[in-house]
């Protein structure tokens, strides 16, 4: 009886050794939850990421955390790592490994960066049709600058906070006001702007943005359908022509014009004397012979007579 009784013990005793040495987390696994604070980082933040549980005591488990597939910690009680966000990296995938042996168990989590990528447009810069570039901003032109917040779900929401360097521009902010426009003065530089966007309330979304939007000086580029070789519009004060006479043509880019080449005004100069274009035909074209050796240029803006561009170009028959 006595020896029934002290093997009973014993099974007792080794059942409940064995029972509590079961890892917790292979018992309750779906108890463990993990949150990351702030909600709604921005470049830059430290985010604190946790594990929690109400079933489970996590300062027993020993646990492993990976960023981005890198092992950044791991330790006895280790139920929290702080992330801290910069501008080179927009997302963090933050997974917590709960356990040793076969059968662990893990949670993960997504941290976005809140940035606003900008746009901006040179909204009156004229380049000819077939330009396949960017319009570069002409130095007192009109530019559409656009926000889009990343990670956000509604615009209208959102409260948009603009500035030009320092200067608040609270006409233009306002919720929903994801877009700006400007005009370029003439005696600025490149045109710093910047962008807040946020959501209402301490833990709101909240995400920044800046430029430097550059300005350019406009540029002429002389061109003849009988140029010797393949035609280019590259940069050029000469021109080798094939024919006794020619056409030659001058082509604007980032003058400031609403209207295309009707919004520009020429005046032409061939050898030493002013040229006057004959009615009926395009300004920025003219007809020459042999005897004209050099051309000089001065394209105005109609819109803005502070603007304007020179270029020169010299002939070569051949």
């Amino acid at each position: 009886m006595k020896n029934f009784l002290l093997s009973l013990f014993l099974c007792t005793l080794l059942s409940g050794i064995f029972f509590a040495t079961v890892p917790v987390y292979a018992q309750i696994a779906d108890d463990i939850t993990i949150s990351k604070k702030p909600e709604y980082p921005k470049q830059g933040d430290i985010v604190v990421v946790s594990l929690d549980s109400t079933d489970i005591n996590l300062d027993f488990e020993f646990i492993t955390w990976y960023v981005n597939g890198s092992l950044i910690t791991s330790g006895q009680a280790v139920t929290s790592v702080q992330i801290q966000t910069n501008t080179q990296t927009p997302t963090y995938v933050v997974r917590a490994v709960i356990g040793r042996g076969i059968n662990p168990q893990s949670r993960e989590i997504t941290i976005t960066t809140g940035n606003v990528v900008l746009l901006w447009e040179a909204v009156d810069s004229y380049v000819p049709s077939w330009y396949r570039g960017k319009p570069l901003a002409p130095r007192e032109g009109t530019i559409r600058v656009t926000a889009i917040p990343v990670g956000a779900n509604s615009l209208d929401r959102l409260f948009f906070l603009w500035k030009n360097g320092p200067r608040t521009l609270s006409d233009q902010s306002g919720f929903g006001k994801n877009s700006i426009i400007l005009k370029k003065s003439l005696l600025t530089g490149d045109l710093p702007i910047s962008v807040v966007a946020s959501l209402p309330g301490n833990s709101g979304y909240t995400a920044e943005g800046s430029m430097s939007i550059p300005v350019s000086d406009p540029d002429i580029r002389f061109w003849s359908p009988r140029s010797v070789g393949a035609p280019s519009f590259e940069k050029s004060e000469t021109l080798f022509l094939r024919d006794a006479t020619v056409t030659v043509q001058a082509i604007p880019y980032f003058m400031q014009s609403r209207d295309g080449l009707r919004g520009l005004g020429y005046s032409w100069k061939l050898n030493t004397t002013d040229y006057q274009i004959p009615e009926g035909d395009n300004d920025n074209q003219i007809y020459i012979d042999q005897t004209t050796k050099t051309a000089n240029l001065t394209i105005q803006s109609v819109y803005n007579l502070n603007e304007e561009s020179s270029g020169s170009v010299q002939f070569f028959f051949q």
